[in-house]
């Protein structure tokens, strides 16, 4: 399952967070812990952390991993609140997928240019067959992706890691 990155839902849930209850500790940063329970605003249970890197939070649902700033977050004794449903973070979670899915769909071709997270070339699709991506890497070498690695932006297609981590990544393997 791709991990989908929400940080747009951080004025949403902004929007829809009433003022957090005195009891609550709007100071979550360096507190967050992988595992940690999210709750709505009446309590119910949303998933539970299961990432954080820097100010990025993912929350996995049970059928979503949805990413979020960390300060869309209050703490409270026993876990983290957020200003919406499980239902909305699920169906948010969908339509960003949507989003992304239909930004790729037309990059998916060959000579189209491959950046990373950081907007450095990575390389270009050499061709594409159901479900993967074959990438020739920049100084050297190939590739084949998932071709949910990938959105669209810019007429490009970016991963969400450098070429770096991708090398690394490959290198362990």
């Amino acid at each position: 399952m791709s991990i989908l990155i929400a940080l747009a839902l951080q004025s949403a849930a902004a929007v829809a967070a009433p003022a957090p209850a005195p009891t609550m500790d709007v100071s979550v940063s360096g507190r967050i812990e992988i595992g940690m329970p999210v709750y709505d605003l009446s309590g119910g249970p949303v998933g539970n952390v299961f990432s954080v890197k820097g100010d990025t939070v993912v929350v996995d649902t049970g059928s979503r991993k949805v990413a979020f700033a960390s300060s869309v977050f209050t703490m409270r004794s026993g876990g983290l609140v957020i200003g919406l449903s499980k239902a909305d973070v699920e169906s948010a979670g969908s339509q960003i997928e949507q989003s992304v899915v239909a930004s790729r769909t037309p990059l998916l071709r060959s000579g189209v240019s491959v950046v990373g997270a950081d907007g450095a070339p990575i390389g270009s699709v050499i061709s594409v067959k159901p479900g993967f991506v074959l990438v020739k890497l920049i100084p050297s070498g190939m590739v084949m992706l998932p071709d949910h690695s990938f959105a669209g932006a810019n007429g490009r297609l970016v991963m969400g890691m450098t070429l770096r981590q991708l090398q690394e990544l490959i290198a362990s393997r």
